[in-house]
């Protein structure tokens, strides 16, 4: 097999420029590379919370392999803050329940699940809340 250009190692020094092309619709990125060269890319503008979000988790990732000890088994979570229920609904056959929700990172985020999985996570929920220090209460009805 012929090694082409796009599979060999791009090793990036720096971010040399960006921004939004395509009146807003594509982002664009050049890097600098150790080797001298710049190398530019271009995504989709809706695509790019999930390029962020990819990377910041491999970086965590690669964070938490540095650190563990050999033969340890190494989980990436990524909270994820929810600041603000936007909207909650449901699919026309009642099969699914749908959250839609702003987060602290710039992307929100959409949850479905069943309704029977919709009524766990609200228990589990719930458990939660009661261990928590007593306090006044924002909910309605506490």
């Amino acid at each position: 097999m012929r090694k082409t250009r796009w599979l060999r190692k791009l090793v990036i020094r720096d971010i040399s420029s960006g921004g939004p092309f395509a009146y807003g619709h594509e982002i664009r990125f050049s890097f600098a590379l150790v080797d001298g060269q710049t190398v530019s890319l271009t995504c989709r503008a809706d695509l790019l919370p999930k390029i962020i979000e990819t990377l910041r988790q491999f970086g965590e990732l690669a964070a938490r392999v540095r650190a563990s000890q050999p033969g340890t088994t190494v989980e990436l979570v990524t909270p994820i803050v929810v600041t603000k229920v936007s909207r909650v609904g449901h699919s026309d056959d009642g099969k699914v329940i749908a959250l839609d929700l702003a987060t602290d990172r710039w992307f929100p985020i959409q949850l479905a699940m069943p309704p029977d999985q919709a009524r766990r996570t609200i228990e589990l929920l719930e458990a939660e809340l009661d261990k928590l220090p007593k306090t006044k209460s924002k909910r309605k009805g506490h």
